[in-house]
């Protein structure tokens, strides 16, 4: 987790006026301080949060998803957003679903511990978007793989 006080950079295209349609043709950043992390700040999903104050700019509607990166790492992902202060999901508080979602093993320090995807299973299905390893290559699935498409063989992997 970051430490308090700390600063970070946020990034994202969210709405750059008043009106829903003001959204950014360019991607945007700014200079935020580490207000609170953990406890009473939470995600919008209730899970661990690192909350943030503006120094140069705030999130904003459309910002959801950006990186909060405090001295180049990844702390956040934006949540909430409202007025001076908004709220980024905590990466450090989440690394256990991270590594269970994306099938990555990853060290304390939140650095990866093994940068290759899972093997591929001839037993298991595959939702489109899943990087898996397969003779020697990684592959992704463009959309759904049932057991049977073989990374390699079958249209549906792109390696």
């Amino acid at each position: 987790d970051p430490a308090v006080d700390a600063m970070g950079d946020i990034f994202g295209w969210g709405l750059v006026g008043a009106r829903p349609d003001h959204v950014s043709n360019a991607l945007k950043t700014a200079r935020v301080e580490i207000r609170r992390v953990g406890g009473n700040c939470t995600d919008h999903r209730r899970g661990p949060g690192v909350c943030v104050t503006r120094v140069t700019g705030q999130a904003r509607s459309g910002d959801s998803g950006g990186p909060l990166l405090v001295n180049g790492r990844q702390a956040g992902v934006a949540s909430t957003a409202g007025g001076a202060n908004a709220t980024y999901a905590g990466v450090a508080g989440s690394l256990p679903w991270i590594e269970r979602t994306t099938g990555l093993d990853l060290n304390d320090d939140g650095r990866v511990g093994t940068c290759s995807p899972p093997p591929w299973d001839s037993g298991k299905d595959y939702p489109g978007g899943t990087v898996v390893s397969h003779d020697g290559r990684n592959w992704k699935a463009r959309w759904d793989a049932a057991p049977q498409n073989e990374p390699g063989r079958a249209t549906n992997w792109a390696g």
